[in-house]
């Protein structure tokens, strides 16, 4: 491991990496909706699995880049056990020059999370809890697959206040089958009452080869129709907002200081950091992803081999749509002035001319070079974003 380097104010420097992801594919279960890169059945790999992680963040080339956001997400981080976590965190501090003021986030899961591990991840120096709450009705936790029960989230997001993060995010779901608007309703409100500053909040989309999809196949799952998912989704917009939530992405609240840093680095398409099985990175303008299978990817670690899966040079034109892509998504949009200075004039007209048309169908406004989706686009949101792309190449 390389000496640690001080703790220090991180120089913005939109060139580099200024952000870390850490990727922990394991599960107790996996859930039915899930087709993210987890397994439910392999925690005998963890040991083996750390060890590779650590090895991989300690020998990164960037090693001494001032850093500025931690995420470290899953699966489930919070299965790990507490010597574990702090090994990791150890290894990322000596590794990288983290700001004294880097907001510092873990996906908690309420099944896995206990006081011991809150008590860890924040003599750690974790700074912001994401727990995976998904709804406060056991009724849709049962349909979702969910191991813990409303009762076990409230008293997890209730001990994360208590023991004193400085910001906390609830993870929730709407358009579930079976969900009623008023089971929604009570969760949100809820959410609310407990004072946590963070909402994101995901429409259940049903991925193909995950257990859902086979259900809605052999008619065991009914899915909610477009209305009801819109009608929740309005219900959402409106009702955080006027709890004081500032809708800043499209599905993520919060309050006024409490926006979650390390996503907004993606949603800007700023360069990150990723380590671990199936981890993103994005650096000089070259998109990567490690292999999936937390076993391989230990395997070539301690082989010295490449854990690059694929890769990927964005050109002009490419990184201009992904830039607009995820742009759009936030409240503040697409800055043209900005986009003028790291693209191309031509890029730049291309996009131009195809906000008339949408501006006409009242989907998007543009104001002072900015451009925004309305409320009518940020229901259509994906429908936008896809005819602007598709302009654009």
């Amino acid at each position: 491991m390389p000496p640690e380097h001080p703790t220090v104010s991180a120089e913005a420097d939109p060139s580099r990496p200024s952000a870390v992801y850490v990727h922990i594919p394991f599960c107790a279960r996996r859930c039915l909706y899930c087709d993210f890169n987890t397994y439910d059945d392999r925690a005998h790999e963890i040991p083996r699995y750390m060890e590779a992680l650590v090895h991989q963040i300690s020998t990164c080339p960037h090693a001494g880049t001032p850093v500025t956001t931690i995420y470290v997400g899953g699966g489930t981080p919070s299965l790990l056990p507490p010597r574990q976590l702090q090994r990791l965190f150890d290894t990322i501090r000596c590794t990288f020059r983290v700001d004294a003021q880097a907001e510092i986030s873990v996906e908690v899961n309420p099944a896995s999370a206990d006081c011991e591990c809150f008590a860890t991840l924040r003599s750690c120096g974790v700074t912001r809890l994401s727990v995976g709450v998904q709804s406060l009705d056991d009724a849709v936790l049962r349909t979702l697959g969910r191991l813990h029960s409303a009762s076990d989230a409230r008293t997890a997001l209730r001990l994360v206040q208590a023991i004193g993060f400085s910001s906390v995010s609830a993870d929730i779901m709407f358009g579930i089958p079976g969900q009623t608007m008023d089971s929604l309703q009570a969760t949100v409100s809820t959410l609310v009452t407990l004072g946590i500053p963070h909402i994101s909040a995901y429409a259940l989309s049903i991925e193909d080869d995950t257990p859902f999809a086979r259900m809605l196949r052999d008619g065991r799952l009914t899915p909610v129709t477009e209305e009801t998912a819109a009608e929740m989704y309005a219900f959402l917009v409106d009702y955080l907002s006027f709890q004081g939530y500032e809708h800043y992405e499209v599905s993520n609240f919060a309050r006024p200081g409490h926006r979650c840093r390390h996503n907004l680095v993606y949603w800007r398409n700023k360069p990150y950091l990723g380590f671990g099985a199936g981890a993103a990175s994005y650096v000089a303008g070259v998109r990567s992803v490690a292999v999936g299978d937390p076993r391989v990817f230990a395997e070539r670690i301690f082989a010295g081999e490449s854990v690059v899966a694929s890769s990927e040079s964005l050109s002009p034109a490419q990184s201009l749509a992904e830039t607009v892509m995820l742009s759009l998504r936030m409240a503040e949009g697409v800055d043209l002035r900005a986009l003028s200075l790291r693209y191309a004039a031509e890029l730049v007209a291309r996009l131009e001319e195809c906000i008339p048309a949408l501006e006409k169908r009242g989907l998007v406004r543009f104001e002072d070079r900015r451009i925004r989706l309305t409320r009518q686009g940020l229901f259509l949101a994906d429908s936008v974003i896809a005819e602007i792309m598709a302009a654009l190449y």
